[in-house]
């Protein structure tokens, strides 16, 4: 198995993680939403209507975390795609 191709397999999870930060850094009321009425039980729009600042916290929160996710994941791909290939010792 040659570095090229190992390179492309190890890229594959990182993408993935790229394109789960864009929309979460993009639209946060669509995912977060689903994700507490799972966790809590509760309506998004109760949480929303008692607690607007909390909405708004949360909704900050998971913003920061999609563009953590995506600097994350462009840095690692990067790394994969360019210096893994080369087979610089670092970058294992």
């Amino acid at each position: 198995m040659t570095v090229y191709y190992m390179a492309e397999k190890i890229a594959v999870p990182n993408l993935t993680v790229l394109l789960f930060g864009v929309p979460l850094a993009l639209i946060p009321n669509a995912l977060l939403s689903e994700g507490f009425q799972l966790f809590v039980g509760q309506s998004w729009s109760a949480l929303l209507s008692a607690y607007p600042k909390t909405v708004e916290y949360i909704w900050l929160f998971g913003r920061m975390f999609g563009a953590h996710m995506i600097a994350i994941a462009v840095l690692i791909i990067a790394i994969t795609l360019k210096s893994f290939r080369r087979g610089e010792n670092w970058s294992w």
